[in-house]
């Protein structure tokens, strides 16, 4: 496709709003909105893991074109220390190194990975020469502390000592567990068995592990971090998303069951101070720079019915991802969302949100898609998720490349047959055709376009397969989010099966029947009605026939 053409056809739409900014052509009230205008975005992380994988820019380019990607998420991940260049490591770095590592040797393999910020800027600068709108978010972690660390920025190399005291300490709070003081060694050590980059080990040394879980109120960590987010902005990053924000605080009203308690509200401030230093930076470049995270403790505590006393940062964007068991069950479990999509936009207004499948530990849904389903699953689970996600107006993120696949044995399928990164083009799982339609579509309709109508009234239709035998679906449509129940009833009028009690969204629904009562125990053949009623008005019954 020629240059000119596809530029008539994707980019005039100007979805990314972030260079007019810097221009000062449009209010940086407008550039915010930017990201409501993404139709299609791809999760690609690392986006130089072509020079690991050989696929060169050219083709990555092309990739990004056939899919028509408006926004590039988890673009390039900080873990462990990331430098500037292979011709620039710090002798002190190579304690990371196995052991006998030569300087040289650490280069080269630097040099193979790409996984550098020089690197960084190269595929950014070249893929933005093609594609000039397209939206690049970076990410970075709060979970996630190297024992020996780097700043980009200032060159700086962090001792084992200077990281140790950037680490999370309970203590600093006087924090207990059972009348027992939680110690920063205690605490570190717990999470590093339940963390990916650690496990269950019989003596914790904190001098030679490779990572702590860092204090988000530590104003040395605090630089650190932002160094990391702004030289990605620096080699072109338009958004950062950061993981695991709000988890510090989380974790402090755990240990103290104390959401009021100060180190909950240290954690709350700092994770806002983040998000404005990072804007902040932008704006010192002339450039709106977009910040994400996940929904937070404040979606589920409105799901609950409890009171988070915080105000959530000043994100751009949010991002949710299914569950392992929905996955699995290859679609998504309605009444969850049904709770969620609502308690976020109470939160978080009319900010987008955006959905991709989550990875980090052995059993986490990445590992769930490429281990456990076959290729012709995955790609139904990803028709099936990006049609449900699109109806509640959640942008689904496709997953082109990357996602950890899980260790050892857990993983059975390496893409290429050697890589434990999922790769939509890799022949193990060969969904990238079903990635490319599904973008196209929605690329040319748009992400609203492709909702379904919202019903103008509340709608009961009738059991699909009807007789049934063993189970059957009921379908129902609601033109405003209302209480709803549904309910299975016998000839007599006795109360057989509850299938629907609680709050739900505007628009379609299904539920399904399998022919037992609310003890599990089989109904006999014969006829049965069920009774829809939303809100204090609507009330509708109609039959079905159980056969055996």
């Amino acid at each position: 496709m020629k240059r000119t053409y596809y530029l008539l056809l994707v980019l005039l739409p100007a979805i990314s709003l972030a260079g007019a900014w810097r221009n000062q052509s449009i209010s940086k009230a407008e550039v915010k909105q930017g990201l409501s205008k993404v139709k299609v975005a791809v999760l690609y992380e690392n986006i130089t893991d072509g020079v690991l994988i050989d696929r060169s820019i050219e083709e990555t380019i092309n990739i990004l074109k056939e899919t028509r990607t408006d926004l590039i998420f988890r673009g390039f991940w900080k873990w462990l220390p990331i430098l500037n260049s292979p011709d620039s490591i710090p002798p002190e770095l190579l304690e990371l190194a196995p052991e006998g590592t030569t300087l040289e040797q650490a280069a080269e393999a630097l040099r193979k990975s790409g996984h550098y910020y020089k690197e960084l800027e190269r595929w950014i600068t070249a893929i933005k020469e093609e594609i000039p709108n397209i939206i690049f978010v970076g990410a970075i972690p709060t979970q996630t502390l190297g024992r020996i660390e780097y700043n980009p920025l200032s060159g700086k190399v962090y001792s084992t000592e200077e990281t140790w005291g950037m680490a999370l300490d309970p203590h600093k709070w006087n924090i207990k567990n059972s009348d027992t003081l939680v110690t920063k060694e205690g605490f570190q050590s717990w999470w590093y068995g339940v963390h990916p980059y650690g496990g269950r080990i019989d003596k914790y040394d904190w001098q030679k592990v490779p990572a702590y879980f860092p204090d988000i109120t530590n104003p040395t960590f605090q630089d650190l971090l932002l160094s990391w987010a702004k030289k990605q902005i620096d080699c072109g990053a338009d958004g950062i998303w950061i993981d695991m924000l709000h988890t510090q605080a989380k974790l402090l009203a755990q240990m103290t069951r104390d959401v009021n308690h100060p180190s909950v509200k240290e954690s709350m401030d700092a994770a806002s101070k983040i998000v404005d230093a990072i804007h902040e930076y932008g704006d010192s470049k002339g450039k709106y720079i977009y910040v994400g995270s996940w929904n937070g403790p404040f979606v589920w505590a409105e799901v609950a019915g409890l009171k988070f006393p915080y105000s959530p940062p000043n994100l751009d964007f949010i991002t949710t991802s299914p569950l392992n068991q929905e996955i699995l069950d290859m679609k998504l479990d309605s009444a969850r969302w049904a709770m969620e999509i609502p308690a976020q936009k109470k939160i978080y207004a009319n900010i987008p949100v955006f959905a991709f499948l989550d990875w980090a530990f052995d059993s986490s849904q990445t590992v769930m898609f490429s281990q456990k389903l076959s290729s012709e699953e995955q790609r139904e689970v990803l028709r099936t998720f990006d049609s449900s996600f699109t109806k509640m107006g959640v942008n689904f993120i496709y997953p082109l490349h990357g996602g950890y696949m899980g260790k050892g044995e857990i993983t059975t399928k390496l893409a290429w047959g050697k890589y434990r990164t999922y790769d939509a083009l890799a022949p193990e799982f060969d969904t990238y055709q079903t990635i490319k339609e599904l973008a196209q579509s929605k690329a040319t309709t748009g992400l609203n376009e492709r909702s379904e109508a919202l019903p103008r009234a509340p709608r009961l239709e009738q059991n699909y397969p009807n007789p049934f035998n063993p189970s059957t679906t009921i379908r129902f449509s609601l033109a405003q989010r209302s209480h709803v129940t549904l309910k299975v009833f016998d000839v007599l009028g006795r109360e057989v099966a509850t299938l629907v009690e609680g709050d739900l969204i505007v628009g379609n629904h299904s539920v399904v029947w399998n022919g037992k009562d609310e003890r599990g125990n089989q109904m006999s053949s014969g006829i049965y009605f069920y009774k829809l009623e939303a809100g204090d008005k609507f009330s509708q019954t109609k039959p079905l026939l159980l056969l055996k």
